[in-house]
């Protein structure tokens, strides 16, 4: 959505700022007329009422090539998390045909940024830049 509300259609729309804006930031920091794009604003009652569950997922295979290239390809890269990224590629994941879980967290915290910039909660076993437990995957 974008920072009116309205439903971005195309890949393209989330990159582009919403009418009448000349930049973005990502996501709801700062003040309004730089809010970028983002999910919807009600996922946490969403999650609540049980019309999502939870783990979410990355659908990687579901994104146009494009964008799944810049995502796994560059923008994971380049946050410092290529350890991670090359363990799990050699335990068999693949970003064209595997979902990627996201991080579980309690519903209020989806839907408002990246999970570091956000309040920690005890029963989280592993964090963004933390670590300390997680579930394993074989990938194979």
């Amino acid at each position: 959505m974008d920072r009116e509300g309205r439903i971005l259609k195309t890949v393209s729309e989330r990159y582009r700022p919403a009418r009448g804006q000349k930049y973005f930031m990502y996501g709801r920091m700062g003040p309004r007329q730089i809010w970028g794009p983002g999910l919807i604003p009600d996922l946490a009652e969403r999650i609540a009422k049980g019309e999502y569950a939870l783990p979410l997922y990355a659908d990687l295979p579901g994104m146009p090539e494009l964008e799944r290239r810049a995502i796994w390809g560059l923008m994971i890269y380049n946050e410092g998390k290529c350890s991670i990224i090359y363990e799990i590629r050699k335990a068999g994941f693949d970003p064209d045909k595997d979902m990627l879980q996201l991080p579980v967290m309690p519903p209020e915290q989806y839907g408002r940024g990246p999970a570091w910039e956000n309040v920690w909660t005890r029963q989280w076993r592993e964090g963004a830049f933390g670590g300390g437990g997680g579930i394993v995957f074989d990938w194979t």
